[in-house]
């Protein structure tokens, strides 16, 4: 079954993950940990991991448990918890907490990461050692907003509503979740570069660039909506920031109520109602891979650590209706998933 139309048959309901259980004999056991603010690991990140562990050979139920752990405020105790557990490997998704909180538990039981990282991840001194190959018990993938990304995602939407002249950002200035890993706040280096090659591109088609770039609160994402109405914003850009992320039923319902057409960086966001994602490609089924590859023996060491740069399209036919859009035949063709 292509990715594409598995993803399609899931759109139309909401998928939990199977319950977690013990270690079973025979049975390896994968330790899910989501730093995550706002809640746990979305239906369509879960469905990618299964879909790589699926490429091992590895069936959730049949062969290999997953135990699910997920509060942004308790990650040392869970993953304290999952060692405890002495589950195979542990598969850390949401942010960098939760690779500390993992690596401060155990030196012993294999890490896989899957993260979207604003940061150098040569800041990560604590974690690993640069890009390339793993340190330690450490290894997995991870992918960065850019400005690059940020012009694809402004055409993308040009596309479907090809005369908006008043584009909005929506974005999180403040990384607060990089309290954890650095002690304090750490403002996001590429937010100032997406900005200004956001609003050159909008400049050249004679429109203005709207910025939100205090939507750290669920009040103030209220707010940003509120004057998003007021000032005539005709389609929004979402920073793919973890924070908003995790607050992506209340984004997609009130771009819904306001009836502005969105694009992140989050195809979960796409599954939660928002019109368009472009985004890195399939970070959370390469991770499912490694782990595949790990209980089948390798080590981290085998593995090097991953920067995505491909991309992948989604679509959600029912929030264009919605809308009153057109999706052109291009678009629908170039997609990756189409949720109807």
């Amino acid at each position: 079954m292509r990715r594409r139309d598995f993803i399609t048959l899931i759109s139309g309901a909401t998928v939990w993950p199977l319950a977690g259980h013990a270690q079973q004999q025979g049975v390896s056991t994968i330790g899910l940990l989501n730093a995550q603010e706002g809640g746990g690991a979305s239906e369509t990140q879960i469905a990618d991991i299964r879909l790589g562990l699926t490429d091992g050979g590895f069936i959730e139920g049949k062969n290999v448990s997953v135990e699910y752990r997920s509060d942004h405020w308790h990650i040392p105790e869970l993953a304290a918890d999952l060692v405890k557990r002495q589950v195979s490997v542990i598969l850390c998704v949401g942010n960098g907490e939760g690779i500390k909180a993992a690596q401060e538990s155990t030196s012993v039981i294999p890490i896989v990461f899957a993260i979207e990282t604003p940061f150098d991840f040569d800041a990560y001194d604590t974690i690993v050692k640069g890009v390339g190959w793993p340190k330690a018990n450490v290894s997995g993938c991870f992918w960065s907003p850019s400005a690059s990304f940020a012009s694809k995602r402004l055409d993308l939407l040009g596309k479907l509503v090809p005369n908006a002249k008043v584009v909005g950002y929506l974005d999180n200035e403040v990384n607060s979740g990089a309290r954890t890993v650095f002690g304090k706040d750490y403002v996001i280096p590429e937010s100032d570069e997406i900005k200004r090659t956001l609003a050159k591109d909008i400049y050249r088609i004679g429109g203005k660039l709207v910025v939100y770039e205090e939507a750290f609160t669920e009040r103030r994402i209220e707010s940003a909506f509120e004057d998003i109405a007021r000032q005539g914003v005709e389609m929004l850009v979402v920073s793919p920031d973890t924070f908003l992320s995790s607050r992506r039923g209340q984004i997609a319902d009130l771009a819904r109520r306001h009836a502005i057409p969105a694009i992140t960086g989050w195809t979960n966001l796409v599954a939660e109602g928002a019109l368009i994602s472009y985004s890195p490609v399939e970070g959370f089924r390469q991770a499912g891979i490694y782990a595949g590859r790990i209980l089948r023996g390798a080590k981290p060491g085998d593995l090097p650590i991953r920067q995505l740069k491909q991309s992948e399209l989604f679509i959600n036919l029912k929030t264009a209706k919605a809308l009153e859009l057109t999706v052109p035949n291009d678009l629908l063709a170039s997609a990756d998933g189409i949720i109807k």
